[in-house]
């Protein structure tokens, strides 16, 4: 409406719906349901492929960008020119030479536009040609919110389920948008959620449309029993005779079973087609109610309305209710519902996440959270205590929406297990361990290395790239971000910290925005950790010998950000050997690959413990002795064939010498 700079320029990352506003425009210009400024008016799409396919010769692409801005004026401002990607104009197919004779024409008010670019795409376009930034308002186009992407999906679900024949329920889109945000962030909402939906709804079509597996195994069965009982009739020995008659008793009582059966499917299926048709035929029926409104045809418009479609939902509505008056086990042969757990199932596929973690109450798995921690971090009970209080109290939402979702620092001696919470608590929070961003601080130890946290400045290598830091957690916003060693770190990596610490983001060198409102930020740190090793008073009394370790060695406005500092205790021997049954198990599952068992008795299990029992280096040489003592002797022996597959392997320790490997067939 403006009469100036009337071209819009819808700004977003793809997936977010920039060509579904344009869409949606021209739906309603279609149907007159605009302005009067816009009505009589066309968008017609741009396609630079076809502009530039051929081209061979300087002059011929001038030629027909010239024809068609001709042709765009001659209509009177009629049609509406929309550029499916900016940046195309301007690349080196184009050579520049279309953006020019186009901003030319736009600067006339000769051509109204309407365009379409990523950020970066925006950028380029406009750094290439300045010209075409005083034509174009940038219009950004954000990605929905959880809420406002149900409704989209809401809106879009009929023609899923018309396309498809199935019914979607409620619960399945909800849980599409939410396992969308969290396992799919490398494609924006609303899109990602489409595509959990349009496949999932793909999935319970093919598997209705499918011979239902029992009776697909009975009718298999009964051929298999005709074909049979053919081969032995020409056979007359007492034995043929007797094999025959038992085959033919079997064929007369599985006959009618599958016969009833491809009755069932057949009939519910005939059922589920019928509220298809009619569907289809009453979505046909309102648009060519629609079209006739559009061209004032009242009588058309009249009859549809108040005749055919309430002829059609009375028809509907009796179809639906007779599919839904199907016996349990017609719907147990038939399923054309998608439920939350065919979303789940289509997420496991691409992702690799058990269904099941998925599908488990978010209530019921934090009140779990100690005794799930503690099955892999063992003798720091206190530790997973204040984490999972932390983690529980920002999941209920008492915390700043806009911070992370917890922030903790862990101090302790090394090889304690501090690094293995953060795994641990990584796999439970996001249900794959790989959601842990892992930054070692001794990488970062020098000045220039801070800058690749953000991404390199403008005019250095890789400034296109993003940092290591923003571009992780712009990937993955739901993971845990693990600062380790952070006593090694550069000062300037404390000044990038206290914003996200403070404010939950980060810019990096190009300009885009890292959240982190769902991520839980965790630092280590051994500062204090002989402090830990030698105290022998109070909890309290070792927290303030603590405190001052840490402010002589870190910032105070750095440890005022941080919601909790956690002491991790020395491992035991007790501890140690909680730690060598997990350590066992790990070599067991990698002997399991070649089909080989051991077991290890309490005897070798102690001498374990104690040799590897150091209290300054915690549980690493453990890891140490296992690796000498068991797993390099077997790893020889299974190379000169002692071991076959279906073995079991005793280790045991007698009290004196080494360890002792016994073979059981």
């Amino acid at each position: 409406a403006r009469r100036h700079e009337n071209n819009p320029l819808l700004v977003g990352e793809p997936g977010v719906g920039r060509s579904s506003i344009i869409r949606a425009l021209a739906m309603r210009m279609a149907k007159g349901d605009v302005p009067k400024m816009l009505q009589n008016r066309r968008l017609v799409s741009l396609e630079l492929g076809a502009l530039v396919a051929g081209a061979k010769l300087r002059g011929q692409l001038e030629e027909r960008m010239r024809s068609l801005l001709d042709a765009i004026r001659d209509s009177g401002g009629e049609v509406i020119l929309a550029i499916p990607d900016l940046a195309g104009l301007v690349d080196e197919r184009t050579g520049g030479s279309a953006a020019d004779l186009f901003s030319v024409a736009l600067s006339r008010g000769e051509v109204r536009a309407i365009g379409i670019a990523t950020p970066d795409g925006m950028r380029k376009a406009f750094d290439e040609k300045p010209s075409l930034s005083r034509r174009f308002v940038p219009i950004p186009v954000e990605p929905p919110t959880q809420d406002e992407a149900v409704a989209i999906l809401r809106g879009v679900v009929s023609r899923f389920e018309m396309d498809h024949g199935v019914r979607i329920t409620d619960p399945a889109l909800v849980a599409a948008v939410s396992f969308a945000r969290r396992y799919v962030p490398s494609v924006q909402l609303p899109k990602s959620a489409i595509d959990l939906i349009d496949e999932a709804a793909a999935r319970v079509r093919v598997e209705m449309e499918s011979v239902p597996a029992e009776l697909d195994a009975m009718e298999r069965r009964l051929e298999r029993l005709r074909l049979e009982a053919a081969s032995l009739e020409d056979d007359t020995d007492a034995d043929s005779i007797e094999t025959r008659a038992k085959i033919e008793a079997e064929i007369q009582e599985l006959g009618p079973k599958v016969e009833a059966g491809r009755a069932k499917w057949n009939g519910a299926l005939g059922r589920m087609g019928e509220v298809r048709r009619l569907k289809e035929e009453l979505a046909a029926a309102h648009r060519e109610y629609e079209h006739a409104r559009a061209a004032e045809d009242h009588g058309k418009a009249g009859e549809l309305r108040f005749g055919t479609i309430p002829l059609l939902e009375k028809q509907l509505a009796d179809a639906e209710a007779k599919a839904g008056d199907a016996s349990p086990e017609e719907e147990a042969l038939v399923r054309d519902r998608v439920v939350e757990a065919d979303v789940a199932d289509v997420v496991a596929a691409t992702t690799g996440v058990p269904v099941q973690r998925m599908l488990e109450g978010e209530a019921e798995k934090l009140l779990k959270m100690e005794e799930r921690l503690q099955e892999r971090v063992i003798g720091q009970n206190p530790a997973v205590v204040a984490v999972s209080k932390a983690v529980r109290r920002g999941r209920v939402g008492l915390r700043d929406p806009r911070r992370p979702i917890g922030s903790f620092l862990f101090l302790g001696p090394t090889g304690v297990g501090k690094t293995e919470l953060a795994k641990a608590l990584a796999e439970f929070l996001f249900d794959d361990e790989h959601s842990l961003t892992r930054l070692d601080m001794s990488e970062f130890m020098e000045k220039h290395m801070v800058a690749r946290l953000l991404g390199s400045p403008p005019g250095y290598v890789d400034s296109d790239e993003g940092g290591y830091l923003t571009e992780a957690v712009r990937q993955r916003p739901y993971s845990v971000v693990l600062f380790d060693e952070m006593e090694k770190a550069h000062p300037d990596v404390f000044n990038i910290l206290l914003q996200v610490l403070d404010d939950g983001r980060l810019t990096d060198s190009r300009g885009r925005l890292a959240h982190f409102a769902d991520t839980v930020v965790i630092m280590t740190s051994n500062v204090g950790g002989h402090v830990i090793l030698k105290h022998e008073g109070t909890n309290e009394e070792l927290r303030e010998k603590l405190n001052h370790e840490l402010q002589s060695s870190f910032r105070p406005e750095f440890l005022n950000r941080i919601d909790d500092t956690i002491i991790f205790d020395p491992l035991s021997r007790e501890d140690l050997r909680g730690i060598v049954e997990i350590q066992l198990r790990g070599l067991g599952r990698l002997l399991s690959d070649k089909r080989l068992e051991i077991q290890v008795t309490d005897a070798a299990k102690d001498h374990l413990v104690d040799l590897g029992y150091e209290p300054a280096f915690g549980a690493r040489p453990l890891k140490r002795v296992i690796l000498k003592n068991l797993q390099d002797p077997l790893a020889e022996a299974v190379l000169r064939g002692g071991y076959g597959a279906g073995d079991t392997i005793v280790i045991d320790y007698p009290g004196s010498g080494g360890f002792t490997f016994e073979k059981k067939s």
